[in-house]
């Protein structure tokens, strides 16, 4: 069974539980991605609505870089452990209409793409994921990439673990990319030298 939300225009949003910092919001979509060294769960994405107090107090805790629960009904808590203040770039929009204001959290190496270490790319659909791979590895590499190459690219990447999925709740899926140009370079170079991808692809 796919990883992979159906849709290939939205990012699926399904309840996940409940955050209590000031009264009630309501989680809606989460990623994690638990860092090897700390064994923290890094806050990549987080999907939130209530009122305008409960989602903003909540937002405060984790751009504090305080950690924040995430209480399923039914389920093990989830934990949010940022590692350090200022991680996140917030988008907000408020349904007056309902006293309701949603909030979505993504970490800010997914949209300021670093240089090397960490990336995180929000996956909406298989092609999709394979298309944004390709971009994130043709800007880090110094040589040509095709876009008959992506299937290789995230087969490969996922077989090295230099791509691999983040722990998602309530239909997102967010992807981990190492930006490491040695291992994607010496990836292609494999690839090429084993005839599964071409320099002049068909």
């Amino acid at each position: 069974m796919s990883v992979y939300p159906t849709s290939s225009n939205f990012i699926q949003r399904a309840y996940v539980g409940q955050l209590n910092v000031v009264g009630t919001a309501y989680c809606f979509g989460v990623a994690v991605h638990i860092d090897q060294e700390t064994h923290k769960a890094v806050p990549v994405y987080l999907d939130m609505a209530g009122p305008a107090t409960s989602v903003e107090a909540a937002w405060a805790r984790l751009v504090q870089g305080k950690e924040l629960t995430v209480v399923p009904a039914q389920a093990a808590a989830i934990y949010l452990q940022p590692p350090e203040a200022g991680l996140f770039r917030r988008y907000q929009r408020r349904f007056a209409e309902l006293a309701t204001d949603q909030i979505t959290l993504v970490h800010q190496d997914a949209i300021e793409v670093p240089d090397e270490g960490l990336t995180f790319q929000i996956e909406t659909s298989p092609e999709q994921a394979k298309v944004a791979l390709g971009a994130h590895i043709r800007q880090l590499v110094k040589i040509a990439l095709f876009p008959a190459w992506h299937d290789y690219l995230m087969q490969q990447g996922q077989a090295e673990r230099l791509i691999y999925p983040c722990t998602c709740y309530g239909g997102v899926a967010v992807a981990a990319i190492h930006l490491d140009a040695a291992r994607w370079t010496a990836l292609i170079a494999r690839g090429l030298e084993k005839k599964e991808i071409a320099l002049c692809p068909a």
